[in-house]
């Protein structure tokens, strides 16, 4: 096996995700040979952005030559049909390895291609991108998953050389892995939502709300990692205060928002049930 930077670096799509990861191989040294989208004219704009010589929408139009990776950063509903694409329109003579970033999705979504589980993998890259600018991918953890033993040492090798934290995953937990993934960003994001929701209520603007609440969400991070999860619950459940717990309710119930005080009784039974570890 060559050495990885030795290899021809395709990127298939141009999504949020993609740019990020670009802007990290070429920021390591890396050289991307080609980019392809079915939208040529989103193919051609990445390829301005990050000086990307070769871009194309047909798949027709790309030679693979030996010792290639081919980074498939498109939807997790896409990678089916697209592997049979694929399979059907590029040549595949010169095996190229295939790669996918679902957190969710194991390599065996792109077995079409080679009716196989080699020459495919998945890594998936802990990190968020809401949208299309650049996000620092350094200390991000990187789920790599494969049954192809010399894709796992090359993912293994880009993973350092991006300064990612490299985690091996079975296939079987990935769905976990990604739930981890929707818990920690996700559901965050859901409960800034209502922060902001009940911040409107008092005429506290976003701004001033991000003020507000960053202090007791980065100590709250700080306590997590310094003592532990469970060991960093606070607040009126903690201390057996019902009395603010009903105060609590009465005043949703008050907003007339079922869904949040579905949400907050939800929560209060979470942290019922961390209590008793305690």
């Amino acid at each position: 096996m060559i050495a990885i930077n030795k290899f021809n670096f395709f990127i298939f799509g141009t999504g949020r995700l993609a740019h990020s990861f670009v802007y990290s191989l070429q920021n390591a040294g890396f050289y991307i040979s080609g980019v392809y989208d079915r939208n040529l004219n989103n193919a051609k704009e990445f390829a301005e952005k990050f000086n990307i010589k070769f871009y194309t929408s047909d798949l027709y139009n790309i030679v693979v030559p030996k010792n290639s990776l081919i980074f498939l950063a498109i939807s997790d509903s896409s990678l089916v049909d697209f592997s049979i694409i694929i399979k059907k329109e590029l040549d595949l003579s010169n095996k190229p390895f295939f790669i996918h970033f679902s957190a969710a999705l194991s390599s065996d979504i792109l077995s079409q291609i080679y009716n196989d589980s080699n020459f495919i993998g998945s890594m998936h890259i802990m990190q968020t991108f809401p949208d299309k600018n650049i996000y620092s991918l350094e200390n991000c953890y990187c789920a790599i998953e494969t049954d192809d033993n010399d894709l796992r040492n090359l993912l293994s090798i880009l993973a350092e050389k991006l300064s990612l934290k490299i985690k091996y995953i079975n296939k079987r937990d990935k769905i976990l892995y990604h739930l981890i993934g929707v818990f920690a960003s996700n559901f965050l994001v859901a409960n800034l939502f209502y922060t902001k929701y009940l911040a409107e209520k008092i005429n506290i603007s976003e701004k001033e709300l991000m003020d507000i609440i960053l202090p007791i969400i980065d100590t709250t991070l700080q306590n997590s990692k310094n003592n532990g999860i469970i060991n960093s619950l606070s607040g009126p459940v903690i201390r057996n205060d019902y009395l603010t717990i009903e105060k609590h309710r009465q005043a949703l119930q008050s907003l007339n928002n079922n869904l949040l005080l579905d949400y907050y009784n939800v929560v209060l039974k979470i942290q019922e049930e961390i209590k008793k570890i305690l």
